[in-house]
């Protein structure tokens, strides 16, 4: 008697040859692995400090004082000082930086009577700048800076007691400045910032020495990028 073919051994042996093998199968996509890459992609870019942090500052000078080496003529009372003080900062890290600045600032003798302009004060200074956080967006701030100073010209500035036209011609000398404050980051990129201080500037020329010294107060904007 002829054996008839079974038609169900075939199609059990396409099912298997098309079947993949359970080797060949990808395992599902691990979401837990797939967030701890993220969260951990998103530290180290909170953690990579931000390269460059430019600044716009408005000084305010109180308590300012006026010297001179001329004979003995006593230390002079200034105007309140005005200034802005554009910067910027290269960081090192997250908590120090280095950079440049450079102040523009109006100060004049406090003359009983005499209407005195303000001489222009020109300060470039090499600085170096620290914060540290506080409390959520609060940080210390403090800054350090140097270098030369120019004190332009103006005939209408009044002289000097007991001296010529000092005050009226242009002068250079040095300068610096330091002070400690508080900033509050709005974001990444954005914080406000007030520091209170010490600014001194003298000049030398015509064998007299003359000095402006003053308290700023500073306040200004930060941005980071």
């Amino acid at each position: 008697m002829k054996a008839i073919a079974s038609p169900a051994l075939p199609l059990t042996l396409l099912a298997l040859l098309a079947a993949e093998p359970a080797f060949a199968r990808k395992p599902p996509p691990d979401a837990d692995a797939d967030e701890d890459t993220e969260k951990s992609e998103k530290a180290e870019k909170d953690d990579k400090p931000s390269r460059i942090a430019a600044s716009l500052e408005f000084m305010l000078g109180l308590g300012t004082t006026f010297e001179s080496d001329v004979g003995n003529v006593p230390d002079q009372d200034g105007k309140v000082m005005l200034g802005i003080i554009p910067g910027f900062d290269r960081m090192l890290g997250r908590n120090f930086g280095i950079g440049g600045e450079y102040i523009f600032a109006w100060a004049g003798i406090d003359e009983s009577g005499a209407p005195s302009d303000r001489t222009l004060v020109m300060s470039p200074h090499l600085r170096a700048r620290m914060t540290f956080p506080i409390w959520k967006g609060l940080t210390f701030d403090g800054l350090f800076g140097i270098g030369p100073t120019i004190w332009t010209g103006n005939d209408t500035v009044a002289k000097v007691e007991g001296s010529g036209d000092e005050m009226r011609d242009t002068r250079f000398g040095w300068s610096l400045r330091f002070n400690f404050g508080a900033g509050w980051k709005f974001n990444d990129s954005v914080a406000a910032f007030g520091a209170l201080g010490y600014y001194t500037t003298t000049t030398y020329g015509d064998d007299v020495a003359l000095n402006f010294n003053t308290v700023p107060f500073s306040v200004g904007l930060r941005s980071q990028f």
